[in-house]
C-alpha cells in the first residue's frame, strides 16, 4: 500500500517473501528460494539488474542496492552514476547488516560489528562512526550515518557541518532505527527525520508519535510523510506526519 506512482505496491504475484525492504520507488525482496525480486523503479536500473545467486537480506534505495549473499559477502547494483562513485563495490565484509539512503550509498555492520560506507560521500568519513560495537546502522542523504551498539546506544555522524544530527543521536536502551532522507530546517542546515525502537518495545519519532505497544521493528516512508511499526505478535500500525493524508496510513 501507499504512492504507487511507478508501480511499487503492485508487488509481483504467486512470489513467496522471506524479508522485503523499501526503496524510494523501488522495493526488493528475497524470496523462499534465496533468490532477489525488485519491482517498482524508476529508471535507475535497480529493477531488472538483479544480481543472481543466493541472498538472505536485501536493502533497497533509489538508485542503489545491496544484498547479502549466504556467505556475508555484500553485492551491489543500481545507476551508472551509483557505479561512478563506487557504491557498487562494497569492502569484501562479511557483513551481517547493509543499508542504503535514497542516493547511491551504502553501509554495512561487519560480523565483527565495526561499520563501513562506500559510495556517495559518506563514506569520506573514515570509520563513520569510531571504533566501538554495532548491530544495527541506517544511512540519509549520503550525509549522514547513525549505528546502534551492542550496549543498545545510538550513535550518529555527518559529513558536513550543516547537517544537524538526528534526534535519535545519544540515546540508549534502543535494539533498532530508521531514518528517512534529510530535509532543510529553519536558521539553515538540513537534518534527517528518524525513529527508534526501544528495548520495552515502544517507538519514538522525531516527527510523529506512535502509540503505546510491544514493538520490534520499524521503518519510515523515504519522503518522512510517516512510519510504520511492527509488533512482536507480527501486526503493523502506521502513523503519518501531521496535516498529511498520506497512503502510507491506510493499512490494508
Amino acid at each position: 500500500w501507499g504512492d504507487n506512482l511507478y508501480g511499487q505496491t503492485e508487488v509481483p504475484a504467486e512470489v513467496a517473501f522471506t524479508q522485503i525492504d523499501t526503496g524510494s520507488f523501488t522495493n526488493c525482496g528475497i524470496t523462499t528460494s534465496s533468490t532477489i525480486v525488485c519491482w517498482g523503479g524508476s529508471g535507475t536500473d535497480v529493477v531488472d539488474g538483479e544480481p543472481s545467486g543466493s541472498f538472505t537480506a536485501v536493502a533497497a534505495g533509489f538508485s542503489l542496492a545491496c544484498a547479502l549473499t549466504t556467505s556475508g559477502e555484500a553485492r551491489c547494483w543500481g545507476s551508472a552514476g551509483a557505479e561512478s562513485l563506487g557504491g557498487t563495490n562494497p569492502p569484501p565484509g562479511p557483513w551481517k547488516v547493509l543499508a542504503v539512503d535514497g542516493g547511491r550509498t551504502g553501509c554495512g555492520v561487519s560480523t565483527e560489528g565495526t561499520v563501513d560506507c562506500w559510495g556517495g560521500v559518506v563514506s569520506d568519513v573514515e570509520p563513520p562512526l569510531g571504533t566501538g560495537t554495532f548491530t544495527d546502522v541506517e544511512v540519509a542523504n549520503s550525509e549522514t550515518v547513525c549505528g546502534v551498539t551492542t550496549a543498545g546506544a545510538v550513535e550518529c555522524a555527518e559529513r558536513e557541518e550543516s547537517w544537524t544530527l538526528p534526534a535519535i543521536d545519544g540515546m540508549t536502551g534502543v535494539t533498532a532505527i530508521a531514518m528517512s532522507e534529510g530535509y532543510a530546517i529553519d536558521g539553515g542546515g538540513v537534518v534527517a527525520d528518524a525513529c527508534a525502537v526501544f528495548t520495552d518495545g515502544h517507538v519514538e519519532c522525531s516527527f510523529l508519535n506512535f502509540p503505546a505497544g510491544d514493538f520490534a521493528q520499524v521503518e519510515m516512508s523515504a519522503q518522512s510523510k510517516g512510519a510504520c511499526a511492527l509488533t512482536r505478535d507480527g501486526l503493523i500500525t502506521c502513523e503519518c506526519r501531521s496535516g498529511i493524508a498520506a497512503d502510507i496510513c491506510e493499512v490494508p
